[in-house]
């Protein structure tokens, strides 16, 4: 399993990335531009001096138009003031290189595969959550951002039926809701072994309105506080997306 090329007897910490230390930083509800590594880069940057790398979003800003294959429509720009989205095609499903899977865990990130391990780690370095949808399982080729109506329910990706009151903003393909707005994705459209198409989401939801849900993610931590508005709004974490509706 292991290169040949290793001598017997050599600590496995230092020929696999499974060893590496770890800075751990409280972050305050007023600082959620911190909540991704570019967000720390930039503090210390400013208090230091040191040296500052380009945003990872910055070689690709993504231009406005149709999205390939998927008609995007937001019925409630008020929550939701910008849905961005790019398709992958030929797509292979599979597992993460092992450092990435290194870096996820360090973080408390649980890896799945490849296309989910990616948007955990680009949500990481950006502080701006990432959703990828399989687009063949999108019914009707068409996602519909709107207001959930009261007593609606979903089947999230952990597993669990939840019921929606009308507070709640969800997006929704032909055959109703398929994910929580800014919170979880819904079991029936997400990436599987046999994906080959992928639909990535990047938006920027309201605050307040994620606040408001009571289940918490990872993703509706960085999205209730603020966070994916405090940078430019060019942000694509290092891909071209596309806005439609």
């Amino acid at each position: 399993m292991l290169d040949p090329g290793f001598t017997a007897g050599e600590p496995l910490a230092a020929v696999l990335p499974i060893a590496s230390e770890v800075l751990e930083f409280e972050i305050t509800s007023n600082r959620p531009d911190c909540l991704g590594l570019f967000g720390i880069a930039r503090e210390v940057h400013a208090a230091t001096g040191a040296p500052l790398n380009s945003p990872p979003w910055a070689e690709d800003l993504g231009s406005a138009g149709p999205v390939n294959d998927i008609e995007v429509v937001v019925e409630c720009p008020d929550l939701c003031p910008r849905f961005t989205a790019r398709v992958f095609e030929d797509v292979k499903i599979g597992p993460s290189p092992a450092w990435l899977k290194a870096r996820l865990m360090a973080a408390g990130q649980r890896p799945i595969s490849n296309v989910v391990d990616i948007t955990n780690y680009a949500m990481l370095l950006t502080g701006q959550p990432l959703h990828a949808f399989d687009l063949d399982r999108v019914a009707g080729g068409k996602l519909t951002v709107r207001r959930a109506r009261d007593q609606e329910q979903v089947q999230t990706l952990d597993g669990q039926t939840r019921t929606l009151d009308d507070q709640m903003v969800l997006i929704a393909d032909a055959d109703g809701p398929t994910s929580i707005a800014g919170v979880m994705g819904g079991a029936r459209s997400e990436v599987a072994d046999d994906t080959t198409r992928v639909l990535m989401e990047v938006a920027t939801w309201d605050g307040p309105s994620i606040h408001r849900t009571s289940w918490r993610s990872a993703s509706s931590r960085r999205l209730r506080t603020g966070s994916t508005s405090s940078f430019s709004p060019s942000r694509r974490c290092r891909l071209r997306w596309s806005r439609r509706g």
